[in-house]
């Protein structure tokens, strides 16, 4: 193949350079290898790295730091905000006895007297020579009469009659004419001329007979209705009997459920009355026939054999009447149980009237009737009238008494003053949820003053149970619905005793059931104040409302020893050992409303008539506890929730003070709560405990203790919180006033916080003395609101809550005493934490953060000084406006000084300051801020191996700031760091505002020490930056304003040198983005030579920016040293294009990329390389390589003016360096093309490559060999 003639020329012009090369070698071998190519062009001057004036500015910085260490206004400032040994001793009373006794429980009742026939009875006396028990027990007499024994009592005489009755079903009157003539003195002179003074007959009448025909559905037999049957006592006086008091008793045998009783109605009365009659009378009696016993049926042959039971149905009533007035009057019912003609058992109901102040004789007549149904339901409505119809009122004084003796003993007394001439009780017995509900009405036609019951129960065993009450001024209506008492199960019916004829089967079940059911009613009534003690076992409640208010209640029931207090009201128990019987005891006076409830957790609600007084009190054996609120108003609640988590007590008005004192057997505590309105809640979740109040309390005290060592402090300041401890003894000793809000939560980032109105400066101090930890603060005055965020290693210590509910009342004393157990807890929980603190002081600063609120028209200071004294080396920490810590040391060998000034806190704002491993966090954000110092200092020395500074200054007056920096560093080979950092700053109006220099630094020491720096002129109103190392680097930024420039390095010593990439941003724009790839990997189809190069990109919103970035990379992972330097940039891009290296802008007004120390092959070092020009718009590199390993280097795509190349580097073969300078060819082809021209340098490469669109550089091996030949023969 011919070759053309372009092919030819270029040929030739390839021959001619190389002739000219081997031309120009020999030329500078003879020569002695001086010359340097000739003179270059001009390239223009190549200014050094511009730094604008930075390093200086940020000497001139570090002198204003120093100037803000320990200055005098601070230093005196915080010793007289902190201020030594100004407290005194509190003593906790360790005897509460001042405020309360433990007492008996009495009412100066006299004991009733027994009814004699009881005594009587029990003596067994003989009649006739015949037992009165053979003598009254049932057996018919010849005429068909039944028996009853009748005895008198007067002027210690007793006397026996044996008396009967006619079992007739239809009588009149006269059939009823046996009567009992007794001679009741033994005194022949007084009475009739027989010397006889009363006759007594005991008889049954009935108002109606009515027969009941059968029922088909449902199928019933036949039955006779006896409409009010009526068994009637009569005693009349005979002649002129004697005038002494008189007692008179008939007795009837009676068998019922297969028992025998004796059967007693009774009366006494101040003298023989001229005619007396007690009755008790059932509504009606119901006797049922056999089925077939009908036929033949007549009222003048009926047989008890047709019938099959008797049924008897109410109303009941016991009436009495008189013919003549009496002083005194006592009816008597009893009933005494038989077993082998011997008493085993007896009960009995005893009454006394007497007159009220004013009247000289009891009602002529009384009237107490009992409703209910039949036999077989519970009662349901009581009503006592005294007097007939229109006779005028008569009010009494009662005296009653009740008292059982069988296998166990019961006596009980009660005293009315007086009774109403009427009352009316309606009760409603009904089961509500699976609970026997009693809901009783009272109404009275007058007020009662005084009402007293007193109840002994003595058990089997020998245990004694007490129970009291009484009520002064009884109002005219009272409600009442109690879960007490119980529902009995009534058997109304019973087997006819054919033996004993229809009339007498019928007085005997009437009898009986009478008898039963007064008794039952007696252990229903009495079971009614008892039943308050069972409420807690049985979740029930107790609600009472009384029109008009009780003027007052005193309630007791458990052992004879109750616990009682100088206060006008009170709720107390008192358990004397853990064997003992706990007693509950309640005083209440002027009290409208109430309720106690334990059905849903535990509640106690009063309404009040009157100020005054209440306390909650109690002595069980594990200590003693006493609450005490001083006036309370109208309305108080006391309530607890089932799962024990919230304790509220509600008040209606403002209360002076609430007063807690406690004291166990570890620990004691004293409450104090002055001004309270409204409400106070605690409530303790599973990682929350919190106090509040409904509004601002006037002062709110308490201190603890649970060693003889360590006694409470009071400061004479408005607020302190005071703990020292030595171990787990110590003290916490506490006062806030006008605070309405405690918090503490636990979890993974526990929270302490306090609302308050800010009234008067709050000091702290805490002091941990086997670890030597000390912490003193002052917060001047204390803020309205203040959050801490305390180490997340606090949380293994829970706070408990009282529980005011149990199986029996004390559980309530249990729950007041578990108060000392917060204190116990919190003792505890300040150990944990401070011993914790000493633990991991190498992470003090691990999330910590401060929250506040004050009023808009003051400010708070902030002092804090933490001081701990380890086995490592001390150092105190500096003052400054800002926080400073010192640290050396780890865990319990670290010592420690930290010390926080802030003065002039904004109105609201929070700091918080937390570090990781890698991370630090820090977050600013004030509201109304205007500092008393225009800077602000963050410096941490030591901690964990980090020095840590953050500086600001020129902080302006009335402006809301919001700062926020996060930064992440990994220093290690391939780590990540990572950098953060946003403000918003304006004024309080919202106009935006710009702040001074900036300044933050973080150090770290150790084997691999570190320094990460960024330094702002001016901090913009709205600023934004996000940069991100890791492999490659991103950096985002906007601003509101045009920043002078930022600063930002990054430095790492490994093996004792150090590594840093600093990079400053100048003449920023309001927004850019600038991205640095890292290229690591190497491909072997291309040369080498411009492998590795970051590449890089600019987006820019402005073409002003001027970018300085200097990268050392070996300690980061990367090949030699980096240095970038961009003025007035655009839009600007670096990147690969197959083995080339391309530069796109829209336009740098001026570009260097200097590349210092990169190793490409063994033997060939690059020690430097740099690239400048102006007005760079495009830029190309490409390179190959020689035989030998040489790298050949391409210039392409020249956009630029004024560009100048220097390339330096070393070549050594076989670990022989063979030239310390190099030589060069360079080719260059002109904008034309038409002009080429080539040259040779030796040392250091410059070239000017201006009106030229590339260049080629190649080494020239050969001459450096020669050149070190040369120069080797002429030394």
């Amino acid at each position: 193949m011919i070759p053309s003639r372009r092919d030819r020329e270029e040929r030739r012009f390839r021959a001619a350079l190389m002739a000219l090369i081997l031309l120009t070698q020999f030329l500078i071998v003879v020569m002695g290898g001086r010359g340097g190519g000739g003179e270059l062009e001009d390239a223009g001057s190549l200014p050094p790295p511009a730094d604008y004036n930075i390093f200086s500015r940020l000497s001139s910085l570090e002198g204003e730091i120093q100037q803000s260490v320990d200055p005098p206004q601070i230093v005196n400032y915080s010793a007289h905000a902190l201020p030594l040994n100004i407290y005194t001793p509190h003593n906790i009373p360790s005897n509460f006895m001042n405020n309360y006794e433990v007492a008996d429980q009495e009412l100066s009742l006299p004991k009733l007297k027994e009814p004699l026939i009881i005594e009587e009875v029990k003596k067994n006396p003989r009649a006739n020579y015949t037992t009165l028990l053979d003598w009254v027990l049932p057996q018919p007499l010849s005429e068909g009469s039944l028996n009853f024994g009748v005895m008198t009592y007067q002027e210690g005489y007793v006397n026996w009659k044996l008396g009967s009755l006619i079992p007739r079903l239809v009588f009149t009157d006269s059939d009823l004419s046996r009567w009992v003539y007794i001679d009741t003195d033994n005194d022949s002179s007084t009475g009739d001329s027989a010397g006889r003074d009363i006759r007594v007959r005991l008889g049954v009448t009935q108002a109606s007979v009515e027969i009941n025909p059968p029922t088909i559905l449902p199928p019933t037999p036949p039955s006779l209705s006896f409409e009010g049957f009526t068994i009637t006592l009569e005693v009349e006086a005979l002649g002129t009997p004697n005038p002494s008091p008189l007692e008179v008793y008939v007795v009837k045998a009676i068998s019922y459920s297969g028992k025998n009783y004796l059967w007693c109605l009774g009366a006494g009365a101040d003298h023989p009355p001229s005619r007396l009659i007690m009755s008790v009378r059932a509504e009606r009696v119901v006797a049922r026939f056999e089925r077939g016993s009908f036929s033949g049926f007549s009222l003048s042959n009926l047989s008890s054999a047709q019938f099959s039971f008797i049924d008897v149905v109410g109303p009941y009533s016991i009436s009495y009447w008189s013919q003549d007035g009496l002083s005194s009057f006592s009816p008597h019912i009893a009933l005494l149980k038989v077993e082998d003609l011997r008493i085993v058992g007896y009960s009995h109901l005893t009454g006394t009237l007497t007159p009220s102040l004013g009247y000289s004789s009891v009602p002529p007549s009384g009237n107490l009737s009992l409703d209910f149904p039949s036999l077989t339901s519970p009662i349901n409505e009581l009503v006592w009238r005294a007097g007939e119809e229109g006779s005028g009122e008569f009010p009494t004084r009662l005296d009653l008494a009740y008292r059982e003796e069988d296998s166990a003993s019961l006596y009980a007394v009660a005293k009315v003053t007086d009774l109403p001439p009427s009352l009316h009780i309606k009760v409603d017995r009904h089961s509500t949820g699976g609970k026997n509900v009693t809901e009783l009405t009272y109404h009275g036609s007058h007020t009662v003053g005084r009402l007293a019951f007193h109840e002994e129960i003595l058990s089997p065993t020998g245990e004694l149970s007490v129970t009291t009450m009484l009520i002064k001024e009884l109002p005219l209506t009272l409600h009442l619905s109690t879960t007490g008492g119980e529902f009995y199960s009534y058997n109304a019916t019973f087997p006819v005793n054919a033996s004993l004829g229809i009339v007498g089967g019928m007085l005997e079940g009437v009898m009986g059931k009478i008898s039963e059911r007064f008794g039952r009613i007696g252990r229903v009534l009495r079971s009614l104040p008892r039943s308050v003690a069972t409420l807690p076992e049985e979740k029930g409640w107790l609600e009472a409302e009384c029109e008009g208010g009780l003027g007052e209640i005193f309630y007791a029931s458990g052992e004879l020893k109750y616990l009682t207090t100088s206060s006008s009201s009170y709720l107390s128990i008192y358990q004397a050992n853990e064997d003992a019987y706990p007693t509950l005891s309640i005083r209440l006076k002027n009290v409208q409303k109430g309720e106690l409830n334990f059905s849903s957790g535990f509640k106690v609600a009063l309404t009040l008539l009157k100020r005054q007084k209440v306390d909650l009190a109690g002595i069980i054996p594990g200590g003693e506890t006493l609450l005490m609120v001083d006036s309370a108003p109208g309305e108080m609640t006391i309530l607890q929730d089932p799962e024990g988590e919230r304790l509220f007590l509600g008040l209606s008005e403002r209360v002076e003070e609430v007063h807690l004192l406690g004291r166990s057997e570890e620990v004691s505590i004293e409450m104090i709560i002055e001004g309270l309105m409204g409400e106070a809640e605690i409530i303790n979740l599973k990682d929350t405990f919190w106090v509040s109040f409904g509004t601002h309390v006037e002062n709110f005290q308490a201190y603890m203790t649970n060693s003889a060592t360590f006694i409470p402090r009071f400061y004479p300041i408005s607020n302190f919180l005071s703990i020292h401890q030595r171990g787990i003894s110590g003290e916490i000793s506490i006062k806030l006033q006008r605070v309405s809000f405690f918090r503490f939560v636990r979890g993974t980032a526990p929270i302490i916080e306090i609302r308050s109105e800010g009234a008067g400066d709050l000091l702290i101090e805490l002091e941990e003395a086997i670890n030597s930890l000390s912490l003193r603060g002052a917060f001047r005055p204390l803020p309205e609101y203040l959050n801490m965020t305390l180490p997340s290693n606090l949380t293994g210590v829970e706070i408990p809550l009282p529980s005011l509910y149990g199986g029996d009342f004390t559980g309530i004393a249990e729950g007041l005493l578990s108060l000392t157990g917060i204190a116990d807890s919190l003792l505890n929980l300040t150990y944990n934490a401070l011993d914790s603190m000493v633990e991991r002081l190498g992470a003090i600063g691990q999330n910590m953060s401060l929250s506040w609120r004050v009023g808009s028209d003051q400010s708070t200071d902030l002092v804090l000084h933490v001081q701990r004294l380890g086995s490592a080396p001390f150092k105190p920490a500096s003052w400054t406006h800002g926080l400073w810590i010192y640290q050396s040391g780890k865990g319990r060998e670290s010592s420690l000084d930290m010390k926080i000034f802030l003065m002039g806190l904004p109105s609201e704002g929070s700091l918080s300051f937390s570090f990781e491993e890698e991370t630090l966090v820090f977050d600013l954000d004030f509201e109304g801020y205007s500092p008393a110092m225009p800077w602000l200092l963050v410096r941490t020395l030591g901690f964990q191996d980090r020095d840590i500074t953050i500086y600001m200054n020129d902080i302006k007056s009335g402006i809301n700031m919001d700062v926020k920096a996060e930064i992440t560093t990994n220093m290690s080979i391939g780590g990540r760091i990572v950098a953060h950092m946003e403000a918003h700053v304006s004024t309080l109006e919202g106009e935006p505002v710009d702040l001074g220099e900036v300044l933050a630094r973080l150090r770290k020491l150790g084997e691999e020490p570190s320094l990460r720096e960024i330094y702002m002129p001016a901090l913009p109103a709205d600023f934004s930056f996000r940069g991100r190392m890791e492999r490659d680097i991103d950096v985002n930024y906007s601003s509101s304003q045009y920043l002078e420039f930022l600063y930002i390095k990054l430095s790492k010593s490994l093996k004792g040198r150090w590594s840093q990439i600093y990079g400053i941003f100048h003449d920023l724009p309001l927004s850019f983005s600038a991205r640095i790839v890292s290229n690591p990997l190497v491909s072997l189809r291309h040369t080498l030579t411009l492998q590795g190069f970051p590449t890089f990109s600019l987006a820019t919103s402005g073409r002003d920016i001027d970018l300085y970035i200097n990268y050392d990379g070996k300690g980061l992972g990367q090949r030699g040293r980096y240095q970038l330097f961009v003025e007035n940039a655009g839009d600007t891009e670096t990147y690969y294009h197959g083995s080339m290296y391309v530069l796109k802008s829209e336009g740098i007004e001026y570009f260097t990329l200097e590349m210092e120390n990169i190793p490409y092959i063994e033997g060939f070092t690059i020690n430097s390389l740099i690239f400048s020009a102006r007005d760079v718009k495009s830029l190309a590199l490409d390179s190959s390589m020689l035989p030998g390993g040489l790298p050949v280097i391409y210039l392409k795509k020249l956009e630029v003016r004024n560009v100048k190349a220097v390339l330096d580097f070393s070549l050594k073969v076989r670990g022989k360096d063979m030239s310390p300078r190099g030589s060069f060819y360079v080719y260059r082809v002109s904008s034309s093309g038409f002009t080429r021209t080539l040259s040779l340098q030796s040392g250091p490469l410059e070239i000017n490559l201006e009106g030229y669109r590339s260049a080629t550089i190649i080494p020239a091996p050969i001459v450096m060999m020669w050149q070190e030949a040369v120069s080797g023969v002429v030394s």
